[in-house]
């Protein structure tokens, strides 16, 4: 059995996540963990489906 130091293997994973990152960016440029590069279509779809939420709690309310 070998000892190896923990700090050694949280630097092993590290360097395996940023290779499995890089290589994901590489064939998806929107490929981004924590941050999405929205389309102007997708983004139009959230502010109509908000409108219509708030249409809906207007409603609810009167």
């Amino acid at each position: 059995m070998k000892l190896v130091k923990y700090s050694e293997l949280t630097k092993n994973a590290l360097d395996k996540r940023e290779k499995v990152i890089l290589a994901m960016k590489e064939v998806d440029k929107n490929f981004d963990i924590g941050q999405r590069n929205y389309d102007a279509k997708r983004i139009d779809g959230k502010k109509e489906q908000l409108k219509r939420m708030k249409e809906k709690e207007y409603a609810l309310h009167y």
